[in-house]
């Protein structure tokens, strides 16, 4: 779904995006940093090699 609204340019709103899981979450621009920062306590305790190999894995 990523590559056909790349390559056909097709815009979509955020309800869209979530429903197609092309993102996890849409929030408020007031609560951006919190969701953030809650993702990212979340990820933190995972070994640090782990979440690089998960990362190249996913590129």
């Amino acid at each position: 779904m990523a590559r056909e609204l790349i390559y056909s340019g097709e815009r979509i709103d955020a309800k869209r995006a979530v429903e197609i899981g092309l993102v996890n979450r849409v929030v408020p621009s007031e609560a951006l940093i919190s969701e953030t920062k809650k993702v990212a306590k979340n990820i933190a305790p995972n070994s640090f090699s782990a979440v690089k190999v998960c990362k190249n894995a996913i590129k």
